[in-house]
């Protein structure tokens, strides 16, 4: 590469990087990156994502995040440091809409780490989704006082883990649970009365549904 475009190519990455800096939604994926996907150069294709978030990161006010959404697709088997550190740094105060899709080769690996949603940051997220990783801290959480939307999907999570969460979710209107193959006994607490929609699809070895939510709205289950 010439010095001329090699310097060219630095100054646009920069102004890239810097863009980033006080946006007030942080979706994070090898599209929205830049990042070609390219069968042929997997661990190439790895470095650069977790290179790139790392930089934006860093590089973020972290002031004003409304949406993080990391999705980590087609990067299998990042170390779980790197993520934790990634929530760490992204999930602050005013937080409203948070997702994070996991992907690997080798089933589910990684445990969300509960201990990201302080006081401050679980009272105002609204929107919750998580895919492809464990959940067995749920109960943990804590008080969730405005979420209204939650969706797990292909998420380690035991009836009695998602029952302690969902405790703490009195706000919830909408419930959607996907391939979670751990619950067994999925109860709905009582104290749900605004759930409206209760969606249910792939969870194998569910066997039953008990609803004890107060809600007079249509609620609706699949299996």
């Amino acid at each position: 590469m010439q010095m001329q475009d090699a310097a060219q190519a630095a100054c646009v990455s920069h102004s890239f990087l810097r863009s980033w800096r006080c946006y007030p939604k942080l979706i994070l994926s090898i599209d929205s990156l830049r990042i070609k996907e390219d069968a042929s150069r997997k661990d190439e294709t790895r470095t650069e994502f977790i290179s790139r978030v790392d930089q934006i990161l860093q590089n973020h006010s972290g002031m004003g995040v409304k949406m993080f959404s990391l999705h980590t697709y087609p990067c299998s088997d990042l170390h779980p440091s790197f993520v934790d550190r990634w929530l760490q740094t992204a999930i602050t105060p005013g937080i409203e809409k948070f997702e994070l899709s996991m992907f690997g080769w080798h089933g589910i690996k990684y445990n969300f780490p509960c201990s990201v949603l302080s006081s401050e940051q679980r009272s105002s997220i609204q929107s919750f989704r998580l895919a492809v990783c464990s959940f067995h801290s749920a109960p943990q959480v804590g008080c969730m006082s405005s979420l209204t939307n939650l969706r797990l999907h292909y998420v380690h999570v035991t009836g009695e883990e998602l029952y302690g969460f969902l405790s703490n979710s009195c706000a919830l209107k909408q419930i959607y649970l996907s391939n979670c193959e751990d619950i067994i006994c999925l109860k709905i607490p009582y104290l749900l009365k605004h759930l409206n929609i209760l969606d249910v699809f792939g969870c194998l070895k569910l066997e039953m549904i008990e609803c004890n939510a107060q809600s007079s709205s249509f609620m609706q289950g699949t299996q």
